[in-house]
């Protein structure tokens, strides 16, 4: 077989295209590369023209530079705030859905959904109440500071020395014993004269007409006293009360049952004798202290005051070497109550009334148990 002849005229073609291609493209990587030079040295000439930059230029450009990230930072705030803020209306719209359907499902099923708003203003009132609460509590717990502060720098109190008292055993009284009573108080001592009281009532009574009320004569025993309208005293009295030098505040007692009148008052503090004045030979302690040894049968209580015990003691030495039976008792104040036995009043009877049934013992009851007696020591 007879072998192809080689074409070589086919060929040149294309190697001249490609020759000339490669001429090209080196003489563009020429341009390029002097282009680029040509632009690094315009630059750098440009750069060495600028004047350098000052500190305030570059602190200036600085701030305008932290403004710019200020503004970026408030305008990204407001997008989150945006976009929370349609998140919210998002959940809202959505509950508004739930609670028409809840309100749909309850109108549906006849039940009734509760109104929060009232619930939630009355947590709003407790809250203020709580708080307000909070501060009266730390005030008071300030306040407690201070007096701790104040009761730590007192000075410690030290109690008086105790005084030793010994007192006779008490004995009964005797059975005809005429008791005279004195009040000993801090102020000092006052004799209770029962015949003075009397005397003074009705001297008041003269003195202020009251001897006009109606009144009759009637036999007690033996006697013959005069009996007043117990009507006529109360009115009389009620418009007029006794002023007695000795008493504050007397006041004639004159309750219906009465057969008697009284008188209750307190005594002033000038009605009071004096220590050391009423241990002197001359007072009118001492004084009555003689009158009452010369009566038969008469014996001294004292009413001793809590503030007047130094005072009792130092009366009840001179009762006890003028040889007179002597007790004592606890008072609580200067007040006095007394009977007038010789001014009758005729006791006001309703005959409407019912008489007042005796009652009758309950079995198992606690019996009446009266006053302990008054006793001589």
């Amino acid at each position: 077989m007879a072998k192809r002849k080689a074409s070589h005229d086919e060929e040149l073609p294309f190697v001249a295209l490609m020759d000339t291609m490669t001429n090209v493209v080196g003489v563009l990587v020429i341009v390029l590369v002097m282009m680029a030079i040509s632009l690094a040295n315009a630059v750098k000439k440009v750069m060495s023209d600028m004047p350098p930059a000052t500190q305030e230029q570059v602190e200036q450009t600085q701030q305008v530079i932290e403004e710019l990230q200020k503004k970026i930072q408030e305008e990204n705030d407001q997008l989150v705030k945006l976009q929370s803020f349609k998140n919210q209306t998002a959940k809202l719209a959505s509950l508004d859905q739930e609670v028409m359907k809840l309100r749909k499902e309850a109108k549906e099923t006849g039940k009734q959904l509760v109104d929060l708003e009232p619930l939630t203003n009355e947590v709003a009132r407790l809250d203020g109440e709580l708080d307000a609460t909070k501060k009266e509590v730390a005030g008071e717990d300030a306040r407690i500071a201070e007096l701790k502060v104040q009761i730590s720098s007192l000075p410690d109190a030290k109690p008086e020395p105790g005084k030793e008292v010994h007192l006779p055993a008490a004995k009964p009284m005797t059975k005809n014993a005429v008791i005279e009573k004195f009040i000993v108080t801090s102020a000092g001592i006052y004799y209770i004269n029962p015949e003075d009281l009397e005397a003074s009532f009705l001297k008041e009574m003269d003195s202020m007409g009251a001897r006009d009320i109606s009144k009759k004569s009637i036999k007690v025993g033996k006697l013959f006293k005069t009996q007043y309208d117990h009507k006529q005293m109360k009115e009389y009295f009620e418009k007029h009360p006794p002023n007695w030098n000795d008493f504050d505040k007397v006041q004639v007692l004159l309750e219906d049952p009465r057969k008697n009148a009284g008188v209750s008052g307190t005594l002033k503090p000038t009605a009071f004798e004096a220590f050391p004045q009423a241990l002197t030979f001359s007072s009118n302690y001492q004084k009555q202290l003689r009158k009452i040894r010369d009566k038969p049968d008469s014996i001294v209580i004292f009413r001793v005051l809590d503030d007047g015990f130094e005072n009792y003691l130092a009366a009840r030495d001179l009762s006890d070497r003028s040889g007179i039976a002597a007790g004592w008792e606890f008072g609580s104040d200067t007040s006095l109550r007394m009977e007038m036995t010789d001014i009758l009043i005729d006791p006001i009877i309703d005959p409407n009334a019912t008489p007042t049934p005796t009652p009758k013992p309950v079995p198992g009851a606690t019996p009446f148990i009266p006053a302990p007696s008054l006793k001589l020591d």
